[in-house]
């Protein structure tokens, strides 16, 4: 499992299996019927608290990557340090670089945390070439936001959203009361 660490992901997130996760029957299902058959093209958005998101997301790289569904690897974009920079990292050409060698190489991207804050139109437009760059190599992203699919929208742009909503399922996960 030195690969899950490697990409970012925390050993505490992947040694969960899905039904040790609170999901309902009906997501439990729809993840493992993901892992078994809507994989590669397809990608997700996990609308639920960050802690589980990124739980999710761990075990679902860790079952694909053992079921032999990648060639290369897994890169997670934390948007808020990357996307929503200002200078689009301290160095922006190497920033640039490393970001566009991610969206080639990659067999998944993660971008955690897209729907954060507000962006600025810079912003929606770096959003936007990487989920167009995806999307012409048929290659999917997983996205998570903690909030509504609406707050998503609103966050980021009608076009990203609308580009994400067209090659992403949805899968909401509400924190238990």
């Amino acid at each position: 499992m030195k690969y899950l660490v490697k990409w970012g992901f925390r050993p505490g997130h992947y040694t969960l299996n899905l039904e040790e996760i609170d999901l309902s029957d009906s997501q439990l299902g729809f993840c493992k019927k993901y892992v078994d058959t809507i994989y590669p093209t397809e990608g997700l958005v996990f609308l639920a608290p960050p802690k589980k998101s990124i739980q999710l997301v761990s075990i679902l790289v860790k079952l694909l990557y053992t079921g032999n569904h990648f060639k290369n690897r897994v890169s997670i974009i934390d948007v808020p340090t990357v996307l929503l920079d200002n200078n689009f990292g301290y160095d922006y050409q190497d920033q640039r670089n490393r970001l566009k060698e991610d969206l080639v190489n990659s067999d998944l991207v993660v971008l955690n945390e897209v729907g954060l804050t507000k962006w600025s139109s810079a912003q929606r437009a770096r959003l936007y070439t990487l989920l167009y760059e995806r999307y012409e190599r048929e290659l999917p992203i997983f996205a998570t936001h903690y909030g509504t699919s609406g707050g998503l929208e609103e966050n980021i742009g009608a076009p990203n959203f609308f580009r994400i909503a067209d090659t992403c399922k949805f899968l909401e996960i509400k924190e238990k009361e």
